[in-house]
């Protein structure tokens, strides 16, 4: 009997007096993972605009690997049990994002990868899916895992991340609503989507460039239209300086967006502008106590996207630690996320809770 487990994973060993038949027939397909396949590379914007972003993700990859230190028969942190991380940086540059890979390719050294970014990881699926390496790109659009067998999608899609929004404005009310945008493919699309599913377009629309920081003219503009409420797309720094900016004119309407306001430092550079503004992000109520310990590890912030980063540390490894990992990833069901039970869904993307988050002075909490 004991020899039966000698080619299990050290977790299944530690796990194996407690094992029920249903557990043991999925146990037997775990593997022995070399240090080469266990490692998990990174391809994020670690400088440039998007940094904060990519800083998140990988705190919230550490934080994953740290707890599967202590993990006992917790069968997704086990996985990451010995696993190791590289990090390399696109800067939010899809050729730069290509070069990355490229690199990473030829030193044989990544066992799958976590790519952040629409664009960039557009630019690398083709690669990374000839390379046969199961890869979780942090992406908005269906197009990047869109028939390939390697890749995956972790990141509510446009759709999913303002269908709430849509909700939620319906049930106030709001009958003319303005718009203001990043000229960014996953904040363009943001606002395209919440327009598409309400059915109606924007009062006034305005889009402008990532290294803008004067919305004197823009706020004017939008304040003079008198939206009821105004949906912010926009990348930070640029929410916090227009919702500023906008609020000294006087507008008093709603200003409500998606996760990326979620930054504690936007939150603290928006002061008042943001006092009332709601957002959707993932997440359910159970998703409290991974919040608490987030806050505990990183208490200085910049943890915006630290879920996406934990929750792909913590299926790639468990993919990994199978003999067909892309087909262990694509058949999850009910699997443990920092938010929440996520499943994958036929088109290889994830499905997951959301929730809807309100800025109270400086602080957030759930909207309902």
């Amino acid at each position: 009997m004991i020899s039966m487990f000698l080619s299990l994973d050290r977790f299944c060993l530690r796990a194996t007096f407690a094992l029920t038949a249903s557990v043991l027939a999925c146990c037997a397909q775990i593997r022995i993972a070399t240090a080469e396949q266990l490692k998990l590379c990174f391809v994020l914007p670690l400088s440039g605009g998007q940094s904060p972003f990519g800083e998140s993700i990988r705190r919230g990859a550490e934080l994953a690997l740290d707890e599967a230190k202590s993990c006992v028969d917790s069968w997704p942190a086990c996985a990451l049990h010995g696993a190791s991380f590289s990090f390399e940086d696109h800067a939010g540059e899809p050729n730069r994002a290509v070069t990355a890979v490229q690199k990473l390719l030829l030193s044989g050294s990544c066992g799958g990868f976590v790519v952040f970014g629409s664009p960039p990881s557009l630019a690398v699926a083709d690669l990374l899916e000839r390379a046969k390496k199961p890869t979780i790109a942090l992406g908005s659009t269906d197009k990047i895992q869109a028939g390939r067998s390697y890749i995956f999608r972790s990141m509510p899609s446009a759709s999913e991340i303002t269908k709430p929004l849509v909700e939620e404005s319906a049930r106030r009310n709001l009958n003319t609503i303005g718009s203001i945008s990043t000229q960014h493919d996953g904040m363009l699309a943001n606002r395209d989507a919440f327009a598409a599913q309400r059915g109606a377009g924007y009062i006034k629309q305005v889009a402008v460039n990532p290294d803008e920081s004067d919305f004197r003219a823009l706020s004017t503009q939008l304040h003079a239209a008198n939206p009821e409420g105004i949906f912010v797309t926009l990348m930070p720094p640029q929410a916090s300086l227009f919702a500023k900016q906008i609020r000294q004119l006087g507008y008093k309407g709603e200003l409500f967006a998606t996760s990326q306001v979620e930054s504690p430092d936007e939150i603290r550079a928006a002061g008042n502008g943001f006092d009332g503004l709601w957002f959707a992000r993932e997440g359910s109520k159970d998703s409290a106590q991974f919040y608490s310990n987030l806050v505990r590890r990183y208490p200085d912030g910049t943890t915006t996207f630290a879920p996406l980063g934990y929750d792909a540390a913590r299926v790639l490894a468990f993919g990994l630690s199978t003999a067909a990992p892309a087909d262990t990833i694509a058949a999850l069901k009910d699997f443990p996320s920092a938010l929440g039970r996520i499943s994958t869904k036929p088109n290889r993307s994830f499905d997951g809770p959301m929730q809807l988050m309100v800025v109270r002075r400086g602080a957030i909490s759930p909207l309902y």
